[in-house]
């Protein structure tokens, strides 16, 4: 069993790596150091809220990711959703009006800072897998309909999210019960925060109609996106590993 010691060492530790990540101008070395504060936490059975009680600073107000508004691509939503559900934070909406008097939703993900942090450095970092994967099927065929390619970025968001998902269970199985109740109870202070201090709603999916040919597609290439391993940049380096 470590010593209160050794845990504290190790928290001191993981604060300083997502330091690095929260700081870093490159994208890639971002995610790299998130995620491996990531892995350091899963290995030593560490909860984000042990983490973040070791920081007075760290928090709910003011932590909410500005996202997008009005009719976003629905793979953009469901990727979004699915990372902000993996990571302790949660997708939530605002209505306004514009200047020509229509009502516009606006989107946020709100969350504790550091799990906003990661949340952000995975989105982006995945998105643009996707949107790399789209580009080479218009690339072999300049045909195809915009049908098909959302429905094929769709299909790829949804086997993400299976990817997550099972891991995720399989991290729950092997948890104790403390820390079980611990991340329950994180994600029920971001839930009141959101309801009692900013107003917002759970934003809910968007109505698809769906290529099934694109769609199972991408499930399909999707099955290729390997969560825990880089992919090659264009220098022949390992890309960061993502969680």
């Amino acid at each position: 069993m470590m010593s209160d010691k050794s845990k504290e060492k190790l928290i001191d530790k993981i604060r300083k790596i997502l330091s690095l990540s929260k700081n870093n101008p490159s994208q890639e070395e971002a995610v790299h150091a998130a995620n491996v504060a990531k892995e350091l936490m899963d290995k030593y059975n560490l909860a984000m809220l042990e983490i973040n009680n070791a920081e007075k600073e760290d928090g709910i107000e003011d932590c909410a990711v500005y996202f997008g508004k009005g009719m976003i691509e629905p793979y953009t939503w469901f990727l979004a959703h699915t990372l902000a559900n993996h990571f302790d934070c949660t997708l939530y909406y605002n209505e306004k009006y514009n200047a020509q008097y229509n009502k516009v939703k606006e989107y946020f993900v709100v969350g504790h800072t550091i799990d906003l942090e990661i949340f952000e450095y995975t989105y982006v970092y995945l998105r643009r897998v996707i949107e790399t994967m789209l580009s080479g099927i218009r690339k072999l065929n300049k045909q195809t309909t915009k049908k098909y390619l959302t429905s094929y970025a769709y299909g790829i968001a949804v086997e993400i999210s299976n990817k997550l998902y099972q891991e995720k269970e399989t991290k729950r199985k092997e948890q104790n019960t403390n820390i079980k109740s611990l991340t329950v109870r994180r994600k029920n202070e971001v839930n009141e925060y959101c309801k009692n201090v900013l107003g917002l709603s759970h934003a809910r999916g968007h109505k698809n109609s769906l290529d099934y040919s694109g769609y199972n597609q991408g499930q399909s290439d999707g099955k290729n996106i390997t969560i825990r391993n880089g992919v090659k940049s264009d220098k022949g380096n390992s890309q960061p590993r993502l969680n």
